[in-house]
């Protein structure tokens, strides 16, 4: 999925592999053979069997018991036990988003050459890529590979444009990954008769006595009335006969005054108990694989660091940097921003927050730079302060705060007028249609994938 990335030349690699066996072998006693070893990852220990020769070369890493969650820490599993034997080295990049498992790993690997008699600290030749500047012209650029983006890039491909997608992370999914795996949608009126559940209005109603100033009742009441058509659209992707409607107890109350919950909060669809229960990585993987067959192009490990616009101002690309050093213009007659939140940047979290310690339950990567890219061009921008209500006074489920958009997904400026070519969706937009309550009970999924089908349409449709 990956473009442009250069690693170093095999002959290269090879020779600093070689030395640094050859040094090691002169310096420690090594006895061949395979460890396990064990290192801390994200949620607990992880088990990995390295093999060594006598000369110190490491022939093989295999990952192998672990507790890490398999659709973040995956990656890090499958990559970093190639490079490190391909390279000679624990002195390779940890996985993006997956940083604790990558931790996990590289000390476990420590832990088994220490039991082989090696000097670890001949392991840490740093890695050297070559790297290029890539130009990339496409019809439209999306800014992150969650369950918006990935929306939108399905919708902008299946209409005819040319889509490229770029994303920080090894691996998409985005705040999607961190989710229960739950979608919500709003009861018919007859589902709301037989299991209490609240229908359109009924849920506008609770997140209404949340919200901030940005709310849009008119916008919130839209997507909240296409919650059963973006189910139906999710499961025709999906293509499984094993999904299930759930209709728990709501955990919020409807009113900050109320002291317990009686309500049905909404109805959510997710796998059944046989087939993986509220796993997270169905949504993810379904979008991912549609989006790929529908022809997008996607440039993980890639980080935009720049929105471009031309000799008119008007908005034309985005400049990106990949984790090899690599640089690309990606020239774009559209551009969509779906960047997630700012959890990860504890500075914004502090500042929208009246947490002393706030807990950010989402990707680190969701830094914020979406709500900068916007103001780089003058887009009207709103946050909303997280209330003080029993069980969110360390947690943060969502981050609801950033740019404001119109109901076909277009950017405005502080003068609520469009800005050309940019579109958003996502967390990134949820201010005015969420609230950070309810954001983790399905709802910021089913905004995710309304948000983005409306933004990949309606750029396409400019076209």
């Amino acid at each position: 999925m990956k473009t442009g990335k250069t690693m170093m030349t095999a002959a290269v690699c090879m020779a600093a592999g070689l030395l640094s066996a050859q040094m090691i072998c002169a310096e420690s006693r090594i006895k061949a053979g395979s460890y396990v070893g064990t290192g801390n990852g994200r949620n607990g220990e992880v088990q990995v069997e390295v093999t060594v020769e006598e000369d110190g070369t490491i022939t093989d890493i295999i990952v192998g018991e672990n507790t890490e969650t398999p659709a973040i820490a995956g990656n890090a599993i499958d990559v970093l036990p190639g490079l490190m034997t391909q390279n000679q080295t624990l002195n390779v990049d940890s996985v993006a988003g997956a940083t604790l498992t990558s931790a996990g790993i590289k000390s476990a690997v420590k832990d088994a050459l220490t039991q082989a008699g090696a000097d670890v600290e001949q392991y840490q030749t740093p890695v050297i890529y070559e790297t290029e500047e890539k130009t990339i012209d496409t019809d439209i650029v999306i800014v992150g590979a969650g369950g918006s983006g990935m929306s939108a890039a399905i919708e902008a491909a299946n209409a005819g444009a040319s889509v490229t997608v770029v994303e920080s992370n090894a691996y998409p999914g985005g705040a999607t990954l961190y989710s229960g795996g739950m979608v919500l949608y709003a009861a018919t009126p007859e589902e709301a008769e037989e299991y209490g559940s609240l229908d359109a209005a009924g849920l506008q109603e609770g997140m209404k006595q949340y919200a901030g100033e940005a709310y849009n009742s008119e916008l919130a009441l839209d997507y909240l009335n296409h919650t059963k058509e973006n189910i139906d659209w999710l499961k025709s992707l999906y293509g499984k006969n094993d999904l299930t409607d759930s209709h728990d107890p709501g955990y919020v109350p409807m009113t900050p005054e109320d002291t317990e919950v009686s309500h049905t909060l909404a109805i959510t669809i997710h796998p059944t108990e046989e087939n993986g229960g509220l796993v997270n990585s169905w949504v993810a993987d379904t979008l991912y694989q549609t989006a790929v067959e529908a022809g997008a192009r996607f440039l993980l490990n890639t980080t935009a660091d720049e929105l471009l616009t031309d000799e008119a101002g008007k908005v034309s690309g985005i400049h990106a940097t990949d984790n090899t050093g690599n640089t690309y213009v990606i020239n774009a007659k559209k551009v969509i921003l779906a960047t997630g939140g700012y959890g990860g940047n504890y500075e914004m979290l502090k500042a929208h927050t009246d947490m002393e310690k706030p807990f950010y339950l989402g990707p680190t990567s969701n830094k914020g730079w979406g709500i900068e890219a916007g103001e780089s061009v003058h887009a009207k921008t709103a946050h909303s302060t997280l209330p003080d209500i029993e069980g969110y006074n360390s947690m943060v489920y969502g981050t609801v705060g950033g740019l404001i958009v119109d109901k076909e997904a277009r950017v405005l400026d502080e003068n609520d007028a469009p800005i050309e070519n940019l579109f958003a969706a996502g967390e990134l937009t949820c201010v005015q249609a969420l609230d950070v309550v309810h954001f983790s009970a399905g709802e910021n999924i089913s905004w995710n994938i309304y948000s983005g089908r409306i933004a990949g349409n309606t750029a396409a449709g400019e076209l």
